[in-house]
């Protein structure tokens, strides 16, 4: 804490701090230890000035506070450091098992390394009791301060070395002070820097006069003397009294606290101002601390005495109040000290546990932690309430995060209450289940699972309906942690109890949120369970009696004097993300809906509530393929997503999303580009490494449909490496889906045995899936690239029979209601009407195409977005066969529609569909007889210049294969018809490159 003149007043004791700088690279511990008023703090806080400047951190730590705070506590340092502090986990798993000392040395040690720091200071001022708490961590100095010798590495601080009063006296200059009277109050002042600091002060408000300075042994009777004679009578009620209560407080206290003490601040509204040159201030309020407690000495015995009487008092109407905060504190040693009766422990103890459940419901949890641990120390009782104090101190430090402290504290309570041979069930009860649930918090799950199941015999015996259900409810998840079966029974008997105790005439007070977080529990335990579920069937019985809990909760929700419409979003969100898991897009989206209305409604959700939701609806879009709307959504909740989860983690997420988002839109470049930014987060960022498979799989997704058929393929091997063996990948594809697209890249460029071995590979792959109309549509996609392979390797008939089951599969699926079968159907029945055409088949291609037309048809009455591209395709190839079997001038007609599809998709980016505008140009030119070939031309020339300047500008293997083929027909044609080509320029040079 950095009291408020430091910076005004601060002279350099420079001989501390050089050694202190030069001890850094030998890292360990130092102790800075002198006497009173010698200035140990003053160093330590320059050092900490010092570090910000040399680019060092530091953490500060308090020598009075319990050591057991102090995990915790370095962890807030860090945090106010803007360090990470991921390596917090490891130091509360590290107390499972070993000491605090070993803790802390973790947490310091891993903190060091996850920032990357090559020094750092930990300050421990005042230290009270020399532990053997700092290892030795290189580039770790610690810094203690403290009056007695230590064992360790001593800097002392010696008010009679030359070295000392050269800043003794630097400092009392500084402040104003001529050089014979700096002389003078060094020497009275015996080197000690607090001491010299009293004596200016005192010379400059005029209390001493330089020529009659008092002796060191009469400073504070002079100085109280002079107050007394300027502020008159009123001294006695204020000034005076406000010394002996900050002489004797324990901790820094307010205006306010000594007003309740009995000050009579109104009367000397001025009091504390002209105490100043005896007390330090902290914070804006501000806080009070005597500076010199020595002034104790030379008050009133009687004024001591009251004061201690007065801070014992259990004072002020206010329960939170300052005062009475202060007596729950500190009454049993001001009590002792002025020989009043001791305070009734018990009483107290009730006092600090009603005070600190108090401040935990004011949102003062830091207060709430210590009174809670407060009445654990001083109750002797053995009464139901005094065995609730370490339950609900444990719960507040788990509600803090100081998991550590929360372990000690309960295996503390379990070991005693073990050994206790006159403990009661209830105590048993309470003590192990509060140990289950720490062990849980630090997922620890053997051994909680073995304190929850302990506990249930106890509870059951003491009557305690309400931690038992916890206990089952703790045991559920443990239990499903570890894979055992049992983990849903466990649950529904806890559903089982709820509903039990409802049906009762007078169900207990706590039984309505009892039984809706019991539900909600039973809900997200399923969900939880069906996710990591292989089996199918037993998956979608977990995500039904999820819905089914989900649904319970609300219904009941609505029937319960309850006020929290938080609960019902979170419900409603729930159920959501469980109909997405089940594919039943529509009914997610339904969901998610109505509860953003809900929220839209409540200004009080919680943002990462919110998050989800609109992560869950935009899902539920994407799936559907209404695009616009998931990226709309998906951006969303991209901007609340840095308030809500680790920054790394959430960028990657979105950025994920919306390139595979440009991949459905049929925007690839788009689509590459945030691909690659997403490839360079993984390269930046370790803990995102579990993604990069999935990264290379839809990269090599947009190189592919870009034409880039070799880097595609690269991508797609690399991303096999990568997941093989990967149990459940961060993002993306199964194992069977890259071998299959792997397949298909291979097919594309020729490669068909080598495609159809990959394809032979994803089926055996496929085996190892559950059958589930998932893995049938994944099967359906590699009959269709199977057919793909077989087709370019003049294995028309068997490709036929391949796109023949792969169509039966996906309507199957799609009859079902699976809205993702609609593209690969759509894919399937082009591929087979191009294979029928390539038979000579065509009036049943035209049959394909009609069937895709409907298809398409249907995709827009879902909702799927982007379609025009792909309609133009199916058009494209309707005007071919229409041609090709004498309805020439339909075909012409349906060849113009694609074309003008065509050429707004080109004008808004999508350059891939290039190939395709040149197929629909050379059949709709080819179209015209000899007589009218030269009109088509004509018509053709304008729209075609407009494609030459884009076709300059896209460099790719795969278009240039197509340009090429076009060039080759279009000089076939030329050899019949070369004086029309030389009448139309524009199609000249582009057919002859």
């Amino acid at each position: 804490m950095l009291f408020s003149e430091f910076n005004q007043q601060f002279v350099r004791p420079d001989y501390l701090l050089d050694d202190l700088w030069a001890s850094l690279d030998n890292h360990g511990t130092v102790h800075l230890q002198g006497p009173m008023h010698a200035g140990k703090s003053w160093t330590l806080r320059a050092l900490h000035r010092e570090a910000r400047d040399r680019g060092c951190r530091v953490l500060s730590l308090s020598g009075r506070e319990d050591a057991e705070r102090w995990p915790l506590r370095l962890v807030e340092e860090a945090l106010a450091e803007e360090l990470s502090t991921e390596c917090a986990w490891s130091m509360w798993q590290t107390m499972i098992h070993s000491d605090l000392a070993s803790a802390i040395q973790v947490f310091l040690d891993q903190l060091m390394d996850e920032n990357e720091l090559s020094h750092l200071i930990v300050t421990v001022d005042d230290l009270e009791q020399e532990g053997d708490l700092w290892g030795e961590i290189e580039g770790c100095l610690v810094v203690t301060t403290g009056r007695s010798d230590s064992p360790r590495r001593t800097m002392s601080i010696d008010p009679r070395s030359a070295e000392n009063r050269g800043v003794v006296r630097h400092f009392i200059q500084a402040v104003g002070a001529a050089d014979d009277v700096a002389d003078e109050v060094l020497e009275r002042s015996g080197g000690l820097f607090g001491v010299a600091r009293l004596y200016t002060a005192c010379l400059d408000a005029g209390i001493v006069k330089k020529d009659g300075l008092p002796d060191r042994d009469r400073l504070f009777s002079v100085y109280l003397e002079r107050l007394r004679d300027t502020t008159g009578a009123v001294f006695y009620k204020a000034h005076q009294r406000v010394l002996a209560l900050l002489a004797l407080a324990r901790s820094p206290v307010s205006a306010r606290a000594l007003k309740d003490w009995g000050a009579a601040l109104s009367e000397a509204p001025f009091c504390l101002f002209e105490l100043r040159h005896v007390l330090r201030t902290y914070g804006d309020e501000p806080f009070y601390v005597i500076r010199y407690p020595e002034l104790a000495d030379v008050l009133p015995p009687r004024e001591i005495h009251s004061a201690h009487r007065r801070m014992s008092s259990l004072v002020g109407a206010d329960e939170l109040g300052e005062a009475y905060i202060y007596a729950l504190r500190f009454a049993p040693w001001h009590r002792r000290e002025c020989g009043d009766p001791a305070a009734d422990r018990d009483d107290l103890a009730r006092r600090c546990w009603e005070a600190g459940n108090l401040a935990i419901d004011d949102d003062q949890l830091d207060l709430g932690v210590e009174l809670l641990g407060l009445a654990v120390e001083r109750t002797a009782s053995e009464t139901m309430e005094a065995a609730y104090y370490p339950y609900e101190f444990v719960s507040a430090l788990i509600n803090r995060g100081d998991l550590g402290r929360a372990l000690r504290v309960a295996r503390s309570d379990w070991r005693r209450v073990s050994a206790d041979p006159k403990a009661t069930p209830m105590m048993r009860g309470l003590s192990t289940l509060n140990l289950a649930r720490t062990y849980h918090q630090l997922e620890s799950h053997e051994e909680a699972l073995e304190h929850y199941q302990n506990s249930l015999p106890d509870l059951g015996k003491a009557g305690l309906e309400q931690e038992q259900i916890g206990a089952l409810r703790g045991k559920s998840w443990v239990e499903m942690y570890l894979g055992i079966p049992e983990f849903a029974s466990t649950s529904r008997k806890a559903v089982g109890m709820c509903r039990e105790l409802m049906q009762r005439s007078s169900p207990p007070e706590w039984m309505a949120d009892e039984v809706l977080d019991q539900l909600a529990s039973h809900g997200d335990l399923l969900a939880e369970a069906a996710r990591d579920e292989k089996g199918s069937q037993a998956r979608t019985l977990l995500q039904l009696e999820a819905l089914h809990a989900y649904r319970e909760a609300e219904e009941l929700y609505r029937t319960l004097e309850v006020e929290d419409e938080e609960f019902v979003v979170e419900m409603r969100v729930a159920r959501a993300e469980v109909l997405n898991d089940l594919h039943r897009f529509a009914e997610a989206e339904k969901q998610a809906r109505s509860a953003l209305e809900l929220a839209d409604e409540s200004l009080d959700v919680d943002p990462e509530l919110l998050t989800r939701l609109d992560h869950c609806l935009g899902l539920a879009f994407f799936a559907q393929h209404k695009v616009s709307q998931a990226e709309a959504t998906f951006v969303r909740a991209s901007q609340r997503a840095p308030e809500t989860q680790p920054l790394p983690f959430a960028t990657a997420s979105y950025t994920a999303v919306e390139g595979t988002a440009f991949l459905i839109s049929g925007r690839y470049e788009k689509a590459r580009d945030q691909f690659l930014r997403l490839l360079q987060m993984v390269d930046e960022r370790e803990e995102l490494e579990p993604i990069r498979p999935g990264a290379l799989y839809f990269l090599a997704e947009a190189e592919g449909n870009l034409g880039r058929l070799e880097r595609a393929l690269e991508l797609y091997l690399e991303a096999e490496q990568d997941l093989r063996g990967q149990e459940h990948p961060g993002l993306g594809p199964e194992y069977s889906e890259v071998l299959m697209s792997i397949a298909w890249a291979l097919a594309e460029l020729g490669r068909e045995e080598e495609a159809l071995r990959y394809c032979r590979e994803a089926h055996r792959a496929l085996t190892d899936r559950p059958a589930d109309p998932e893995t049938e549509g994944d099967r359906a996609h590699i009959l269709l690239v199977e057919g793909l392979a077989l087709r370019g390797s003049g294995r028309a008939e068997e490709a036929l029979v391949r796109y023949l089951d792969s169509i039966h599969r996906l309507e199957l699926r799609r009859k079902l209601g699976f809205p993702q079968s609609h593209l690969p159907l759509l894919s399937s029945r082009m591929e087979k009407a191009e294979l029928l055409r390539d038979l000579g088949r065509r009036q049943e291609a035209l049959e394909d195409c009609a069937e895709a037309a409907r298809l398409l048809e249907e995709m827009e009455g879902m909702g799927h977005e982007h379609l025009r591209w792909r309609r133009a395709q199916v058009e494209v190839l309707r005007g071919v066969l229409l041609v090709e079997t004498g309805s020439v001038e339909a075909g012409r007609e349906c060849l113009m529609t694609a074309l003008d599809f065509l050429e707004e998709e080109i004008r808004s980016g999508k350059l891939h569909l290039l190939p395709s505008v040149l197929r629909a140009a050379r059949h709709w030119i080819g179209s015209h007889s000899d007589q009218g070939w030269k009109t088509a031309c004509a018509s053709m020339e304008k729209r075609v210049s407009q494609y030459s300047e884009l076709l300059a500008q896209e460099r790719s293997d795969f278009l240039s294969r197509e340009i090429q083929r076009f060039r080759e027909w279009a000089e076939q044609l030329a050899a019949r018809r070369r004086k029309v080509l030389e009448d139309q320029p524009v199609l000249s040079s582009l057919f002859k490159g």
